[in-house]
C-alpha cells in the first residue's frame, strides 16, 4: 500500500506518453557513458553555469547500536568554494562540524575545512576512504577534537537516473505538473545526474582521544 500511495497518478494520457518521450530521448547511450565516467570523479561546471553549479558527494551510514554519520562535500561556484558537512551522533551525543562552508582544497581535491574523500588506490574496487581531523561542536562554545577514518566498501550496484530511471513514472510525474514554457525552462536549469550505491563504512571513530571501532550500513550520493 504505501508503494503504491509514492507512485506519481500522472495526468491525461497523451501528457504521460509525452513525458515518458521526453525522458527516453535524455537517455541516450552517449550521455550515459559520459554520466557514468563522471560517477568517481569532480565535475567541472559548464561555462557560464557556474551560479548554479553543485557537485555533491556524500557518504553516510548508521548502525543498529544508534551510531550515525553523514559527511558531505558540495562544491559550488567554479569549484574553489565548498559545503563540507559531518553531522554524527554518537553515544547519545550530537555532533557537527562548526563551519560549513569554506575554500576547497584545489579544484582537484575533495577536500574542505577537514574532510577529505578519496580513492586511495583503490578505485577499480569502487572503495572510497572517508576522514576528518578537527574539532566538532557539541552546542553552544563545546566543542570535541575528533579523528575519523572510514573506508567505503560497496555491496550492491549503483543506480545511475539517466540511466536506470523509469520514463513512465518520471513522465507521470512531470504529467501532473501544469506545462508552459516557464515549466521547461526550470526543467532545463535545473539539469543534474544523480548516482546511488549502497554499501559499507567502517573505521575507526576518535572523540577527545577516545577511539571506537564501527560498521555501518551506508550509501554513497554523487
Amino acid at each position: 500500500m504505501t508503494q503504491l500511495a509514492l507512485r506519481p497518478l500522472g495526468g491525461p494520457w497523451f501528457k504521460n506518453l509525452i513525458g515518458a518521450g521526453l525522458v527516453r530521448l535524455s537517455q541516450r547511450p552517449r550521455k550515459i557513458r559520459a554520466d557514468r565516467g563522471c560517477v568517481d570523479r569532480r565535475v567541472p561546471p559548464p561555462q557560464g553555469q557556474e551560479p548554479l553549479y553543485n557537485d555533491s558527494f556524500v557518504f553516510q551510514g548508521s548502525s543498529a547500536d544508534g551510531v550515525l554519520v553523514m559527511t558531505r562535500l558540495g562544491l559550488r561556484g567554479a569549484g574553489d568554494e565548498a559545503e563540507a558537512w559531518l553531522w554524527m551522533e554518537l553515544d547519545g551525543r550530537k555532533l557537527v562540524i562548526p563551519r560549513a562552508e569554506l575554500p576547497s582544497e584545489g579544484r582537484n581535491e575533495l577536500a574542505a575545512g577537514g574532510l577529505r574523500f578519496s580513492h586511495d588506490g583503490a578505485r577499480e574496487a569502487g572503495r572510497w576512504r572517508v576522514r576528518y581531523a578537527g574539532p566538532l561542536s557539541l552546542g553552544g562554545d563545546e566543542t570535541a577534537a575528533c579523528e575519523l577514518d572510514l573506508e567505503y566498501r560497496p555491496t550492491t550496484a549503483s543506480y545511475l537516473s539517466s540511466e536506470h530511471m523509469d520514463p513512465m513514472a518520471t513522465g507521470k510525474a512531470m504529467a501532473e505538473m501544469p506545462w508552459s514554457r516557464a515549466y521547461f525552462r526550470r526543467l532545463r536549469s535545473e539539469r543534474q545526474v544523480r548516482m546511488e550505491q549502497g554499501g559499507v563504512l567502517s573505521g575507526s571513530i576518535s572523540i577527545d582521544g577516545e577511539a571506537r571501532a564501527v560498521t555501518l550500513s551506508a550509501i554513497r550520493d554523487h
